[in-house]
Order: C-alpha cells, then sequence, then structure tokens
C-alpha cells in the first residue's frame, strides 16, 4: 500500500503536454517581445534625434545669424561685409539648373560650393572668402567628452532682391538649414598601436591618413547615400543638397487627396537623374523647401508608371495664398520650383529665415 504523501506528490506534478503547452505559450509571449522590442527602441531613437534635433537647429540659426565673418557692417566703406555678401555677389548658380524667372541665376536654391572631399564650405572668394568647416557644423561638437556627434548640418541660399536688382550687396539672402544624422554605417578605423579611432576623429582630424578619414554623410558617385561615409570606390564623397525642378503642373486628384498635395518631378530633366532624385525625395519623413521657403513633408510616394514621374503625397499642402512668381496669373508648381533637400531624410524640419543687411 502506498502512503497518502507519496500520493499527493503524484497529484501535484505536471504532466509532459502540459510542460509543452507551457513551453510553446511562453515561446509565443518571447516572440512577440522580440517583435515590439525592435520597435520600442527605433521609437525612442526617433524621439530622441527630435528633441536633440530642435536644440540643435535653434543653436545653428543663433550661429549663422550671430558670426561676423559671414555679415558685419564696415564703418570705412559704410556697407555690409563679409560672407554672406560675398557669396551672393560672386557665386553663379551652381546646379546648372536653368531658370528664367526676373531674378536671374538666384532666384532658385543655391548649394553653397562644398568640397566634395573634406566637406568644408566655402563663402565668396579671394580674400574675403569665408570657410566653414566640417567640425564645426558637427552637434554635439566634437570631442565632446563621453558623447559622439550624431548630427552635421548643411544649408542653401536664395537671393531676394531689395533696391537696386544690378547690386546684389543690397539683396537679402533666404537661408535654409538641413540637419543630417551622420551616417549608421561609418565603422570607425583601427590605428595600429593606438586602438580604434574615435568618431570625432575620423571626421575631422586632418592628420589621419585618408583610409581612416570618413565623411559624415557619404554619397555614391550618382550622389544617392551610401551611409557608411565613403562611396563605392572606398573614398570619402560628402553628400549635398539638393536642387531639383517640379513637374509644371500639379498632379490629378486621387482619393482622398487635393490637387495640391500631390506634386512629382519636372519630365524634362534625364530620366536617369530624376529617378536617382525621386529615390532620395520619395523617402517617407523626407523633408524639402519650396523655392518660397515653405517646408513640407513627404508622406508617401507612387510609381503609377515606370515612365512617368513619380507621384509624391505631401503634408501640408500647397498653401492657398503663394506668391505669382511667373506672373501667369494663378498659382502652379513653377511658382515653388525649384524645391531643395538633402539626399537623407532629416530627423527634424529644416529651419527657413532671412538675413537682412
Amino acid at each position: 500500500m502506498k502512503r497518502p504523501t507519496a500520493i499527493r506528490s503524484a497529484a501535484l506534478g505536471f504532466s509532459l503536454v502540459e510542460v509543452l503547452i507551457a513551453v510553446f505559450v511562453l515561446a509565443l509571449g518571447l516572440l512577440g517581445l522580440g517583435a515590439v522590442f525592435p520597435v520600442v527602441v527605433r521609437e525612442q531613437r526617433i524621439a530622441s534625434d527630435t528633441t536633440l534635433g530642435l536644440g540643435a537647429m535653434n543653436s545653428i540659426k543663433s550661429e549663422l545669424t550671430a558670426r561676423t565673418d559671414l555679415l558685419r557692417f564696415d564703418t570705412n566703406s559704410n556697407e555690409y561685409v563679409g560672407g554672406w555678401i560675398n557669396w551672393i555677389a560672386n557665386v553663379t548658380q551652381q546646379n546648372g539648373l536653368p531658370y528664367n524667372g526676373p531674378w536671374g541665376d538666384w532666384a532658385g536654391w543655391n548649394p553653397p560650393p562644398i568640397d566634395a572631399t573634406t566637406g568644408t564650405i566655402t563663402l565668396g572668394t579671394g580674400s574675403g572668402a569665408v570657410e566653414i568647416f566640417v567640425g564645426s557644423r558637427l552637434f554635439p561638437a566634437p570631442h565632446t567628452e563621453g558623447v559622439d556627434p550624431r548630427f552635421v548640418w548643411d544649408f542653401v541660399g536664395k537671393r531676394i532682391p531689395r533696391g537696386d536688382p544690378n547690386d546684389p550687396t543690397d539683396d537679402a539672402l533666404m537661408v535654409a538649414v538641413f540637419l543630417r544624422r551622420i551616417d549608421p554605417g561609418i565603422r570607425l578605423p583601427v590605428q595600429p598601436g593606438a586602438g580604434r579611432i574615435s568618431l570625432a576623429r575620423t571626421l575631422t582630424d586632418d592628420s589621419l591618413k585618408e583610409p581612416n578619414r570618413r565623411a559624415p554623410v557619404g554619397a555614391r558617385r550618382d550622389g544617392t547615400p551610401s551611409n557608411n561615409g565613403l562611396n563605392e570606390l572606398g573614398r570619402r564623397n560628402y553628400s549635398k543638397p539638393v536642387v531639383a525642378e517640379l513637374f509644371p503642373d500639379f498632379l490629378d486628384p486621387g482619393v482622398g487627396q487635393t490637387e495640391r498635395n500631390l506634386i512629382a518631378l519636372s519630365d524634362t530633366m534625364p530620366a536617369q537623374q530624376r529617378r536617382q532624385y525621386e529615390q532620395m525625395l520619395g523617402k517617407t519623413g523626407q523633408r524639402f523647401v519650396d523655392v518660397q521657403g515653405n517646408v513640407y513633408r513627404v508622406v508617401s510616394a507612387t510609381v503609377v508608371n515606370p515612365t512617368l514621374p513619380m507621384a509624391i503625397r505631401i503634408d501640408p499642402p500647397v498653401p492657398a495664398v503663394l506668391l505669382d512668381l511667373d506672373g501667369d496669373g494663378e498659382i502652379t508648381p513653377a511658382d515653388l520650383s525649384p524645391i531643395t533637400f538633402v539626399p537623407q531624410a532629416p530627423p527634424v524640419d529644416p529651419v527657413v529665415f532671412v538675413i537682412e543687411p
């Protein structure tokens, strides 16, 4: 006869089927948690980038408007001088796009001259030229203890005529500043005997040999992002802002859409170039600025026909009140064109402001 304690112990045990069911339920729970975890991490990173990015943009705007080498009043000549003035006066259209508007070459956006290898921006020419190095455009600042740079910023400019149209030194300058995440695929090089080189050094230290240098935002030779600070040949190639013309008419509205939230790039540019620009502009969350300084966010992009421009849905829609730049009596994409954007979708909206000498 079995003892009662032995009977009670057997009754309290688990069968093999029960154990297998428990393991199966636990596995399902872990799989669900595993699927949620990357989403949570991604959302936290986006929230962190947005918070830090907004603070960075305020700092960048203050810096650009306060630098005396960019704009100062010369009491000897009784006029404003500096990098902004030299840029307006000396730079011609950089992007090669034709524009027949009332302001000549400077009617549209112009990226400043950027060194393709170093990323250095040079405003103006000769003794009055002002250089803005990559190291001064990183945020947080390089070599901040315990913190790697996360962003780099770039800008484009557009002339706003004031007074004599033949005297650019009297004109104002509209500036659009883009904040860009540093490429996530940068692999930090290792220096024999010194260990791994820091991100700040590999982006800014001119004493390093070229194989150990990286661009904060790299581009392939066709201009599309490489995401690793190098082009496909393993060389530094700084990713520059893009200027592009729009399709001359608003696209036909679709279900739940209006004409003013569907745009497309011009079909007059070479098809290969248009596809490259569409690849960069058509990303969800991409931002761009029209020629009148309005900022838009890309909601979606649809390829209706491979031979036709991509339909790009934007938010907010094009404003109802705009300047009729081409003087045809109605608002069309010609009054918004050209637009400007950076190849990598920025974490926050670009900041647009006007510098008035």
